[in-house]
């Protein structure tokens, strides 16, 4: 996985170590009827090492990088996987 993500080979292993735990959550974000009068989610990080994305053609989700907010373009079909 390392690899195909253009990290270190080691990266997970140096950070998990050799007994990590793998533990799996699926959410699911439907898009919102009346986007008008909703806020939305507060800004929040993963509690995971990495975390794996299906947007499905919903707009909204952003990243916090260098003390800046960007938002992740949609693309059908594609993971977007944050580490």
């Amino acid at each position: 996985m390392a690899k195909s993500l253009d990290s270190e080979e080691n990266c997970f292993l140096n950070q998990f170590g050799k007994q990590a735990t793998l533990q799996v959550r699926f959410n699911h974000y439907s898009r919102c009827s009346r986007p008008n009068i909703v806020l939305g989610l507060k800004p929040h990080a993963d509690g995971s090492g990495y975390t794996i994305i299906l947007q499905e053609d919903v707009e909204g989700l952003q990243v916090h990088q260098d003390g800046k907010w960007f938002m992740v373009p949609t693309i059908s079909h594609a993971l977007f996987p944050r580490g």
